[in-house]
């Protein structure tokens, strides 16, 4: 979150909620694993390829195999596409839904199908015929985490909630309520067992179920030895070619109260993208290397269900090494980086900046639309800038920190080709609004605030739809340094 430090030429990599990362070709329950398209010029240290990744002096950019954990789990056949990939991938994940998913992840689905018992749940009669008897093999077996909702009742069309889904995957991994954990407890139980990525969720998409499910498979079993997936394997519950995948060197999403989520290695390491690279181009070099040291590509790579595996590719550098990057921006570690945690890269010598979620949002507020970033915090615009050029700085920034991200991502309602950015005089760039530069307001304190805007009109919040200038881009003021 942006606190009114300068930003500059670094940026912890986000890992940004987006609407519509999944792509069409996850609606396919066989979908094949994708390879991303090769960059069409790159450059690493003055050496170039030609289109299509042909070879050029500086040796030839070659693409990762690249898989996202919603691919993988589908692949798996643990989940099932049905209708639209983008609206299933971001619909509410179903209690009945991840019932039979976990069923079949325990190899239990026919079982259940089979059951024969009367009692059930009150509300048996919501689902079909082929689902009633699943609901009494779960009202019969309450040892496997689906106690109900309370009332002798199951709900099954409701959407599982964070709580639910960590005692389940706890239970799925051989942890007992009331023995091991209680729900009260139930996440903190949870992060003991390495299990983190529900832990800033109330609720649960059908693409964080995915990721939940990846996460699961990668732990081992309470009391063994052995990963989830690899006692899968063993029994003849998984593909061990499939499965074999989840070894692949992985990309996570590290949660944050302060960043939102920013991207990981395995290890829970923060990736880094320098801002003055270019697409698919590194500057980093010799001594810059050895502060930040590359994230390199080492065969295939699984990435978070978050994100669109096409985002990932490689690039080979003039040094020899391959190098990973995301939406073009090779990635690194930092050196004074030393435990999952740590964003020491932030705010180096002022010039170095960890980021809010890169996108931009439409908050509606009365009767028009008020521009926020993605976290919700409120945008601003200096009504003493001109078009393409800011005159806050140094104090004024203080208060009115400047807006960047890399990628502007806009959210529905809102106009792609209306974002820029400029690169100001103190050599930062700026995301612009229709060729006005954007701001935050030191006066806010949380989303949803709009204490930036002073009855003198000197800043003012952007209603996308009617913003059409600055008093200074009109003619009406002369421009001055600092408002």
């Amino acid at each position: 979150m942006c606190d009114g430090r300068r930003l500059g030429v670094w940026l912890v990599v986000l890992g940004m909620v987006l609407g519509g990362a999944a792509t069409d070709v996850e609606a396919m329950a066989n979908v094949p694993v994708g390879v991303t398209a090769a960059e069409s010029t790159i450059a690493v240290g003055g050496g170039t390829t030609a289109p299509n990744g042909s070879a050029s002096e500086a040796g030839a950019a070659t693409e990762p195999l690249v898989v996202s954990e919603t691919q993988l789990v589908l692949s798996l056949g643990l989940m099932q596409v049905a209708g639209e990939a983008a609206a299933y991938w971001a619909s509410p994940e179903p209690r009945l839904e991840a019932a039979l998913t976990l069923l079949r992840l325990q190899g239990l689905e026919a079982q259940a199908r089979a059951f024969a018992g009367a009692a059930t749940f009150a509300d048996a009669g919501e689902v079909g015929a082929p689902e009633q008897p699943v609901l009494a093999y779960l009202k019969a077996n309450p040892a496997l985490g689906w106690s109900g909702v309370g009332g002798e009742r199951f709900a099954p069309s409701a959407g599982l909630t964070a709580a639910q889904l960590e005692k389940l995957r706890l239970t799925v991994l051989g942890y007992r309520e009331g023995e091991d954990f209680t729900f009260a407890s139930v996440r903190s139980a949870a992060r003991a067992a390495s299990l983190s990525r529900a832990a800033l969720w109330d609720g649960v998409s059908r693409r964080q179920f995915a990721a939940a499910l990846v996460e699961l498979l990668k732990q081992p079993v309470k009391g063994a030895s052995d990963k989830l997936f690899e006692t899968l394997v063993k029994t003849g519950r998984l593909d061990g070619a499939l499965a074999a995948r989840l070894r692949y060197k992985a990309v996570t999403l590290q949660p944050s109260d302060w960043l939102g989520a920013y991207l990981t290695d395995a290890n829970g390491m923060a990736l880094y993208a320098r801002t003055s690279d270019g697409r698919m181009q590194s500057n980093c070099t010799g001594a810059c290397v050895d502060d930040w040291p590359l994230f390199t590509a080492a065969g295939a790579l699984l990435v978070p269900a978050e994100l669109d595996a096409a985002d990932f590719s490689v690039l080979a550098r003039a040094d020899g090494m391959r190098q990973m990057a995301y939406k073009g921006m090779p990635l690194y570690h930092f050196i004074r980086d030393f435990q999952p945690g740590d964003v020491k890269g932030e705010g180096i010598d002022g010039s170095y900046t960890v980021k809010a979620p890169a996108t931009v949002k439409l908050l509606w507020a009365g009767a028009g639309g008020i521009l926020t970033d993605g976290g919700g915090r409120t945008l601003y615009v200096n009504n003493l800038d001109p078009e393409g050029a800011s005159v806050c700085a140094a104090d004024c920034l203080q208060e009115h920190p400047l807006f960047y991200t890399a990628y502007t991502v806009a959210s529905p309602g809102l106009k792609a080709d209306d974002f820029g950015f400029i690169t100001r005089d103190d050599g930062l760039r700026q995301v612009t609004f229709k060729g006005f530069p954007l701001y935050y307001s030191q006066h806010d304190g949380d989303a949803g605030d709009l204490n930036g805007q002073p009855a003198d009109g000197g800043w003012l919040m952007v209603d996308p739809v009617s913003f059409n200038g600055t008093s200074v881009s009109h003619g009406l003021v002369e421009p001055k340094e600092e408002p």
